[in-house]
């Protein structure tokens, strides 16, 4: 069952369906873009990657871009050429970070809301994310669906935040890196956990989460 209305989203010329909610928008956004935020990655001294975010597997694999006004600008473009696909009033994060997974590495599996797993709801209804590089390995996979996809540079994958859509990312097997961007649509009512400065409600409770504040996790 599809779970949004995607109309506007399977018009775009570049659509393609992995699963019933899960898509693919291709050559999203153009080289050059991608090769802009890659250079800029690959700038910044090396510690960068290590200094903000030290949550477990995160640790020297986050950069955080919003400090740098022409690369923010640059995020805040896509957040709008992203907004364009849907029709819902939907609070759209701006995409601040930049992650990278090198040679070797993969990704824990996760959902992008744990509801489910974890009791804790975040309020995230989509996930996106933006390949800024081509790299083999490094394939996403979906173990509750028996689904596995390979993106390309430019393309933006889509699916659903919740347990259904439980996802882990592959080990990189060869030299280039892979980078990407991520962002997120909520329903509205993340903004009250926001200005509460959580991130997460109880799902049986419906009451703020207090040990994991919106400082906590970017540290």
């Amino acid at each position: 069952m599809e779970l949004f209305n995607y109309d506007i989203l399977k018009s775009h010329p570049n659509f393609v369906q992995i699963e019933e909610n899960i898509w693919v928008i291709k050559n999203f956004i153009s080289d050059e873009t991608c090769d802009y935020l890659v250079d800029f990655a690959e700038s910044v001294p090396e510690e960068q990657w290590w200094e903000r975010n030290r949550r477990g597997w995160w640790y020297g694999k986050f950069l955080y871009t919003v400090d740098n006004e022409e690369v923010n600008k640059k995020n805040k473009e896509i957040k709008a050429q992203i907004a364009t696909l849907f029709t819902e009033d939907w609070f759209l994060s701006d995409p601040g970070s930049i992650h990278r997974i090198q040679k070797g590495q993969g990704m824990f599996e996760h959902s992008d809301n744990p509801t489910e797993d974890m009791g804790r709801n975040n309020f995230v209804q989509l996930a996106f994310t933006l390949y800024l590089s081509d790299f083999e390995g490094g394939e996403i996979y979906y173990p509750k669906l028996g689904l596995q996809y390979k993106s390309s540079k430019g393309d933006l994958l889509i699916h659903p935040g919740i347990g259904r859509y439980f996802h882990g990312v592959k080990p990189v097997t060869g030299d280039r890196v892979r980078y990407v961007t991520t962002t997120f649509a909520y329903d509205q009512k993340v903004k009250e956990l926001i200005d509460q400065g959580v991130v997460y409600q109880d799902v049986e409770s419906g009451q703020p989460i207090l040990d994991i504040t919106v400082s906590q996790a970017i540290k």
